[in-house]
């Protein structure tokens, strides 16, 4: 049997999160993403962040091995306490800018990691503080 490690489905997701020591609540909404409905606010939604697919039965396979690289490499971050309203754009730019369609197992945040999202913090920072000077002059909207 040939395993590839971008559609071979080979975790349940209670397994997985079992691997990474985090709540299969967790990885279910990294995986399937989620809204949030609250009476009287807007909807908070999520897209995924890692690589799953939803099983036909529940407790069969339903990431590959570069869904669990991408969810290991998340877990990592979220230990270190990025919270999750940096990552996701620093992944969606990431994704954008350098071409990467699995950027959280990509080899180079794996060797440049804090590099890579210092860099994206800067340049999110610039960009805001930019923005910011721009809307506190007289005549901007």
């Amino acid at each position: 049997m040939s395993v590839d490690r971008f559609a071979t489905l080979l975790y349940g997701i209670g397994e997985a999160a079992g691997y990474l020591a985090i709540p299969p609540s967790t990885l279910t909404t990294w995986a399937y993403g989620y809204e949030r409905r609250r009476a009287g606010t807007q909807n908070v939604n999520a897209k995924p962040i890692v690589t799953a697919v939803r099983p036909e039965r529940a407790g069969d396979p339903a990431m590959p091995f570069i869904g669990l690289a991408e969810a290991y490499a998340l877990a990592a971050f979220r230990h270190a306490g990025v919270p999750m309203q940096r990552i996701r754009p620093a992944i969606d730019a990431l994704a954008q800018e350098l071409g990467l369609e699995y950027a959280l197992a990509s080899r180079r945040l794996y060797t440049d990691g804090a590099e890579v999202l210092y860099d994206y913090a800067r340049h999110l920072a610039y960009w805001a503080s930019s923005w910011c000077s721009h809307r506190s002059r007289p005549g901007s909207v």
